[in-house]
C-alpha cells in the first residue's frame, strides 16, 4: 500500500455511566444445578452487570443512540417461564423444510428434530435443557467468545439469560435442511435475556437462522438483550440468518461475534424491521489462515423507530477475506445508523476486506448516519469501504412510470428491488416472504 489509510480508535470495553438503574437482584441469576463452567460464568456476568452503568451517551458506539428515553427500572426479569425438558418431537415427516425447529417465549417451548440428525450427533438443545443435563457442547463454547463484561447489556444477558439454544453439528456433517430458532418477544414490563452458542466442528456445514419476533397476543413495551456466540472450526461452513421483527414499542440490545478457524466460511445475514430500538452488534473474527466470510444486512425504519448497527471485521491472520454489505430504507422521522470498522493485525498479510453501507431517504425527517473505518497494520492488503445515502432513482421511477405503473407504486417496486438481492439469501422461503410483506406494509402505510 503506498498511503498508510486513516486510523479510526476502535471499540474498547465500555465504562458505564448514569443514575439509572436496573430492578434485578442475584437471586434471578439461575447457577444451581448447572455444571462448574456455567456457574463461573454467571458469576463473572453478574460482577460485571453490579459495576456497570448505562453506556456514556458520548462515547463512539452509543452518542448517535442515545438512551434518554430508555428506563431500565420499569422492566423486569419474568420469574417463571416453560423451562420443561419435554416436548420434543422427532418427527421427520413434519419437519418440512427444516432438520429442526424450537420455539421460545414466556408462554411456550417447543423443539422438533429430525432423529436422522440425532443419531449422527446434532445437538440442537434449548439453553435450559443444556445447563440441566450438564451439556459439555454448552460448556465448551459459554464465555469463549464473548465477555460479559462488554456493557451492562451484554452483562445482564449473561447473567440472566432464561432463554437460548445449544447447537453443536459434529465433524464433517452436511445438514441439508436448516435449523430454526425462534423467540417470541412480548408483554408490558418484561424482560427477555437470550443467549445462543453455535458450534460447528471441523469440515461439517449447517444453515441456522435465528428470529427475535413479536407475540402479537402480548402487546406492549418490553426490553430485549441477547448474545450469541459461534464457532466455526477448520474447513467448516455457516449460513448464518439473524432476523428481527420485534413489536414496534419495544426496546433491542444483541451482540453476536464468530471466530473463524483455517479455510472457514460464514455466509451471514442480519435482517432488522421490528423494535422502537435497536443496537445490534455484529462481531466478525478470521483467526485462521483462508478463513472468508460474507455479511449482508437490510434494515427499514419507519415512524420514530431507531436501528443502530454496529460492525466489526477483524482480520487476524493471513489470506482472509471479508465482504460486507448493509442496506437500509428510512421513512417517516426514523433514524439508522451504521458504524463499520476493518481491522488488519501486522501478521495478516494478504488480507482482503470490504465494507458499504447503502441508504435509501424515502421522507425528509428521515435520517442516516454511516461511518466507515479502516485500522491497518501491514502491507500487501486490499481494503476499501463505501457508504451512500440518497433518494429514490427518479430515472427507475420513470421507466416503470413509462410502462403503465402508477408513480406510488412504481417507488414500491424500487424500494423492493434495492433489498430484493439480500432478501435472496434468507434461505427459508416462509420467512423471506413474510419480511418482503413487512418492507411492502412499511411502504403501504
Amino acid at each position: 500500500m503506498a498511503d498508510k489509510p486513516r486510523v479510526i480508535i476502535r471499540r474498547t470495553k465500555e465504562e458505564g455511566v448514569g443514575e439509572k438503574k436496573f430492578r434485578f437482584g442475584v437471586d434471578q441469576v439461575r447457577k444451581d444445578g448447572f455444571s462448574q463452567k456455567v456457574r463461573t460464568y454467571r458469576q463473572k456476568a453478574w460482577e460485571a452487570f453490579c459495576s456497570l452503568g448505562l453506556p456514556d451517551p458520548k462515547s463512539e458506539s452509543w452518542r448517535r443512540s442515545n438512551l434518554k428515553d430508555f428506563h431500565p427500572d420499569f422492566y423486569k426479569v419474568i420469574s417463571e417461564f416453560d423451562k420443561r425438558i419435554e416436548g420434543t418431537e422427532r418427527k421427520p415427516e413434519f419437519l418440512g423444510e427444516v432438520t429442526g425447529r424450537l420455539e421460545l417465549g414466556e408462554k411456550n417451548f417447543s423443539r422438533q428434530i429430525d432423529e436422522k440428525a440425532v443419531e449422527k450427533g446434532v445437538v440442537f438443545l434449548g439453553l435450559y435443557d443444556a445447563e440441566i443435563l450438564k451439556s459439555p457442547e454448552l460448556d465448551d463454547v459459554i464465555g469463549t467468545i464473548i465477555d460479559p463484561s462488554q456493557n451492562i447489556f451484554t452483562a445482564a444477558a449473561g447473567a440472566f439469560a432464561r432463554y437460548g439454544s445449544v447447537i453443536c453439528i459434529p465433524e464433517g456433517l452436511v445438514l441439508e435442511k436448516p435449523l430454526n430458532i425462534n423467540l417470541n418477544i412480548a408483554g408490558e414490563g418484561k424482560t427477555f435475556f437470550s443467549h445462543h452458542l453455535i458450534h460447528l466442528q471441523p469440515g461439517s456445514q449447517a444453515t441456522i437462522i435465528l428470529e427475535n419476533s413479536e407475540d402479537a397476543r402480548d402487546p406492549g413495551v418490553c426490553f430485549h438483550s441477547g448474545l450469541v456466540e459461534i464457532k466455526i472450526e477448520e474447513g467448516a461452513q455457516l449460513n448464518f440468518v439473524e432476523l428481527q421483527s420485534m413489536g414496534q414499542t419495544s426496546w433491542n440490545f444483541g451482540y453476536t461475534r464468530a471466530i473463524l478457524s483455517k479455510d472457514a466460511a460464514l455466509d451471514w445475514t442480519v435482517g432488522t424491521t421490528g423494535a422502537r430500538f435497536t443496537k445490534n452488534f455484529s462481531s466478525l473474527k478470521l483467526t485462521g489462515e483462508g478463513s472468508h466470510s460474507r455479511i449482508s444486512g437490510f434494515y427499514f425504519s419507519d415512524k420514530n423507530q431507531l436501528i443502530d448497527h454496529e460492525t466489526e471485521q477483524d482480520h487476524l491472520a493471513p489470506h482472509t477475506t471479508s465482504d460486507l454489505l448493509f442496506k437500509g430504507a428510512l421513512k417517516d422521522e426514523s433514524q439508522a445508523v451504521w458504524r463499520g470498522m476493518i481491522y488488519v493485525a501486522p501478521q495478516a498479510s494478504k488480507t482482503d476486506g470490504y465494507q458499504a453501507n447503502r441508504n435509501l431517504i424515502l421522507s425528509d425527517k428521515a435520517k442516516a448516519d454511516s461511518i466507515p473505518g479502516l485500522e491497518i497494520l501491514t502491507d500487501d492488503v486490499r481494503c476499501t469501504h463505501g457508504a451512500t445515502v440518497g433518494r429514490i432513482d427518479q430515472e427507475q421511477v420513470f421507466y416503470l412510470e413509462s410502462r403503465g405503473i402508477p408513480r406510488v407504486e412504481a417507488e414500491k417496486l424500487v424500494v423492493e428491488g434495492f433489498f430484493e438481492s439480500v432478501l435472496d439469501r434468507i434461505p427459508l422461503e416462509s420467512i423471506r416472504d413474510r419480511f418482503r410483506d413487512a418492507i411492502k406494509r412499511k411502504m403501504s402505510e
